[in-house]
């Protein structure tokens, strides 16, 4: 292509591809309005219902506070139900966006997202969506994802901290440390948001800890 087909600096549209410096990837048209995009917030009602909720296990209230506070686009919940409506009336009434999700093989959860945004997105793509954009939507660093996809060497890891416990997953040889400390600081936005689920949730990681002893 020649130079003023392509701007490296903001990017440049032509036909159904899209470049941005200079690799191509494939325009999708998705074009969401300014209400879809609005994200979830971590007020004070949301926190305080998510925090008394019995409906979701701890790890899902630990996800949960990580997409209100905008560090993972994305979580489950409910995976493995029998039956989703006690999910589907506590998200509405903490005015949390989400989706009900199914596979071919019979497999239903609720995906809850940062807006409507992402949840058509991911709708919309579907049948393309690639294991790094997910990596990315649920929050994962970008080396862990590439090291889960298999670009960069992996390494598993026993989890020592409710950290690693809830949020860690695969890691890369060569980052773990960044990674690492990449879960830490995660896990002190959930301290930081509610100091109630961090303390249910430590405690849960150092009962199954303890049982598995």
């Amino acid at each position: 292509f020649s130079s003023d087909e392509i701007n490296p600096a903001d990017g440049h549209r032509r036909n159904q591809w899209y470049y941005w410096n200079m690799l191509p990837a494939f325009f999708t048209n998705f074009e969401p309005n300014e209400s879809q995009k609005k994200r979830v917030l971590a007020d004070t009602q949301r926190v305080s219902g998510l925090e008394e909720s019995e409906v979701f296990s701890t790890g899902e209230k630990v996800h949960l506070t990580l997409v209100l506070s905008g560090s993972q686009q994305i979580c489950d919940v409910g995976v493995g139900a029998t039956s989703f409506k006690q999910y589907e009336t506590q998200l509405e009434a903490l005015r949390i966006p989400f989706r009900h999700m199914s596979t071919e093989v019979g497999e239903r959860w609720i995906l809850v997202g940062i807006n409507e945004a992402i949840l058509e997105y991911i709708r919309t793509r579907w049948e393309t969506l690639s294991e790094i954009e997910a990596g990315i939507f649920y929050g994962y660093p970008a080396t862990s994802t590439l090291a889960f996809s298999q670009i960069l060497a992996s390494r598993t890891r026993k989890p020592e901290t409710a950290a690693a416990f809830y949020l860690g997953g695969v890691y890369s040889q060569e980052f773990f440390s960044e990674e690492t400390e990449y879960f830490e600081k995660l896990w002190q936005t959930v301290w930081d948001i509610s100091p109630k689920i961090a303390q249910e949730a430590e405690l849960e990681y150092l009962q199954t800890t303890k049982s598995r002893v």
